[in-house]
């Protein structure tokens, strides 16, 4: 008996049955050894390359050119292309929206994208090279503006970071009525830093907090604006893919979290953008011109090619073009976290978070930029040099909570959905203790750059806070494809695993739980009217916490009519700069929807920069609700495929790409309709949308937090908030 194998190919011995004679057995293995070490896609040779011609080391800077020359060794393979496309075509028949991306009616900023059509035009179109296919790719997902769906190309080309030396950031210049693109005095990268001095003479600390006045000979705001709408995914709102294009903040008065701006560090192919050019010739090195001003008015022009720094270690060309079709996750590498209690890995039926698609980088700001040299405020909310502007309560991971110096006011921070069970049970008993014990009024929860996480937690907050409503119903596509993989998924060892299991779901409106046992969940299905289109769809279900492992985390109110919250929905302050997503969309939505609690959004554009009858900021992005990616997928799909040439159920990519997708989609609550659109596609605009003023309160959010006690209802002397909105908005 031989065990053998192969990554890269479906067989393996148990697919066959091996006669008992000795010479049988051994022609046999050699026969099935032969045919199962062969890739499932020839490689490209690698022999006639230079060794050197991919190798990269992390971490140091290389031209454009440099790696352009290697990326453009991958010729096209026709193979990779058509199983790529099949691969694709069968997993985004089960896309929540994939009927409402292709007809979004008349609702503002929704592009129309035939997904499986477009997929399908590409098997007929011809590619210069693999790189050419990988773009095309690649631009037509983040086409969808949907975080929770879109492809990156393999492992190889992600690992390269597209640099320019400025991290921007937008300010409101109050005397002018104008939005400025300022530079943010910090370097993401040092080694960009040095390169740039010693290959271009530039010296990028020079530069801190200059205006940047055009961008390619274009006004820069306008220009970067444009950029974003036709470069970045992630939402649906041009004014938070602006703030995407800009630098983002994470609050902490330790340490410095940034967001890196996409405009600024772009991978080649991920986290739902374009790579910097459409490519150019060979050759020819891409230039970013800027045109920046000084503090006394002195204007000047930069040609400033872009550089790229490698990601990960490629020793020569043979390993970069072994992990161009081996997916490789590398080990962590050290970062900052405050935490005593190390986070644990999350059940993939319960968490997204954003943040583990993007680059978020710890840094130490230049001198200038320092806490103890910014503007502090005094107990009525006014600068001063004289008292700090909060202290902080406790620092949990990715929870924090700070008293504001008028003694009232309270800002409890999340970075992300994913604290662990006991850090975030720890950190609500905390917050209720301290909010207490200093006589807290009012709270101000600052969303800031909040990727999402984990469902269980978003739920948890809620019960938490608020006597609320249940999360909204949801529902899965109802087709062909999702029919198979509900049976598939009925035997013991899957039907806990798999998303098309009904052992996972209750019914949302009876709340009696499903079962394994068949398909009443998904059979015979309930007809959608969307856009004046009808479409198959699941009934209305809800997760079962209990079945998706949500631990120790109480999954029951902890509020009732009879034993009401110690504070009131006014005494709540919802803050973000627009990228609240996933978990954190839906824990933001559901407070104000059903609360009513206010909403403020921080940073995007002036209504100068906009349609006339543009609407208000979104306060939040893709709420969606279920994301599903590859590596779960491939663990899925290898369980419930019924033999190798089944065609309902995807096959791996034949590369070290990934994709990732939203199979599950949330509803508002109550009532739900037939035409009820999905939260996804429902504008969420904030009550107020105010601007930083100040490179300062651009950089740091929290130089910003004594601005919105101007937001809560005791502020306004109890005048309804719509009123008040008219002329603060």
């Amino acid at each position: 008996w031989i065990l053998f194998e192969s990554e890269e190919s479906p067989c393996s011995f148990f697919d066959f049955v091996w006669p008992m004679e000795m010479y049988f057995k051994v022609l046999s293995t050699l026969l099935v050894i032969t045919w199962c070490t062969q890739p499932s896609v020839a490689m490209d040779p690698v022999q006639s390359l230079p060794e050197k011609l991919c190798a990269f080391k992390r971490a140091q800077i290389y031209s454009a050119a440099d790696v352009m020359a290697c990326f453009r060794s991958v010729a096209y393979n026709a193979t990779t292309v058509k199983r790529t496309l099949d691969t694709l075509s069968v997993s985004m028949q089960l896309y929540a929206f994939r009927d409402i991306a292709a007809n979004p009616g008349n609702m503002p900023y929704f592009e129309k994208v035939d997904l499986l059509g477009e997929l399908e035009k590409m098997r007929t179109e011809k590619f210069e090279n693999d790189l050419a296919f990988q773009l095309k790719l690649g631009a037509l997902f983040y086409r969808l503006r949907d975080a929770h769906t879109d492809y990156n190309a393999p492992q190889t080309y992600q690992n390269m970071y597209w640099l320019q030396p400025f991290s921007t950031v937008s300010v409101y210049n109050k005397m002018a009525n104008k939005l400025e693109l300022r530079i943010a005095p910090f370097v993401v990268s040092k080694a960009m830093g040095k390169y740039y001095q010693q290959t271009y003479g530039l010296n990028i600390s020079q530069f801190y907090n200059q205006e940047i006045v055009e961008i390619n000979n274009e006004p820069a705001v306008e220009y970067l604006a444009s950029w974003a709408n036709a470069h970045v995914g992630l939402s649906k709102d041009p004014q938070i893919r602006f703030n995407l294009a800009n630098t983002g903040f994470v609050p902490h008065p330790n340490h410095t979290t940034v967001r890196v701006a996409m405009w600024q560090e772009r991978s080649s192919f991920g986290w739902q953008q374009m790579p910097f050019w459409d490519v150019p010739a060979v050759g020819e090195v891409p230039r970013v011109v800027y045109t920046v001003k000084d503090q006394m008015g002195t204007m000047r022009n930069l040609s400033v090619p872009w550089v790229a720094e490698a990601g990960f270690t490629y020793a020569n060309t043979s390993e970069w073009y072994y992990r161009y079709y081996h997916y490789y996750t590398p080990p962590p590498h050290k970062k900052h976290n405050k935490s005593k209690t190390a986070d644990v890995p999350r059940n993939p039926l319960r968490s997204f978070n954003l943040n583990n698609y993007r680059r978020m980088r710890t840094i130490e700001p230049s001198a200038e930029m320092k806490l103890g040299d910014m503007t502090n405020t005094d107990n009525k909310g006014s600068p001063t040099k004289k008292t700090p502007p909060y202290r902080m309560l406790f620092d949990l991971a990715h929870s924090q909570l700070y008293l504001l110096n008028d003694s009232v006011t309270a800002v409890w921070h999340f970075d992300d959905m994913e604290p662990n069970e006991k850090n975030m049970t720890k950190a609500v008993n905390l917050t209720y203790h301290l909010l207490a014990k200093h006589g807290v009024k009012r709270i101000i929860l600052d969303l800031t750059e909040n990727g999402g996480g984990d469902i269980c937690v978003g739920r948890y907050l809620l019960d938490s806070l608020f006597v609320t409503p249940d999360f909204g119903p949801s529902d899965m596509p109802n087709n062909e494809v999702s029919r198979h993989l509900a049976m598939r998924s009925m035997p013991t060892g899957i039907n806990n695993i798999s998303y098309w299991s009904g052992a996972i779901y209750t019914d949302a409106i009876s709340g009696k739980n499903y079962t394994y046992k068949n398909l009443n969940w998904l059979n015979p299905g309930l007809q959608r009217i969307r856009n004046g289109k009808p479409g198959n769809f699941s009934q209305l279900i809800d997760i079962v916490a209990s079945n998706i492992g949500c631990g120790n985390l109480p999954q029951k109110p902890l509020w009732t009519a009879a034993n009401p919250p110690p504070f009131k929905p006014s005494q709540f302050l919802i803050v973000t700069h627009g990228l609240c997503g996933s978990t954190c969309a839906l824990f933001a939505n559901h407070m104000k929807r059903y609360s009513n609690v206010g909403a403020v959004v921080v940073g995007g554009l002036l209504p100068q920069h906009m349609p006339r009858s543009s609407p208000v900021m979104q306060y939040t992005s893709f709420p969606g609700i279920q994301v599903l990616d590859s590596p779960y997928l491939d663990m899925l799909y290898n369980k419930v495929r019924d033999g190798p040439a089944d065609p309902l159920v995807p096959h791996p990519l034949p590369v070290s790409g990934e994709y990732r997708f939203c199979c599950r989609e949330i509803y508002p609550r109550p009532p739900v309709y037939k035409h009820t659109l999905p939260l996804e596609f429902t504008w969420q605009p904030a009550d107020w949308h105010v601007q930083a003023e100040s490179v300062e309160e651009a950089f740091r959010t929290e130089r910003m937090w004594y601005k919105f006690k101007n937001y809560f209802e005791d502020a306004w002397s109890e005048e309804p908030r719509k009123q008040v909105a008219a002329t603060l908005h």
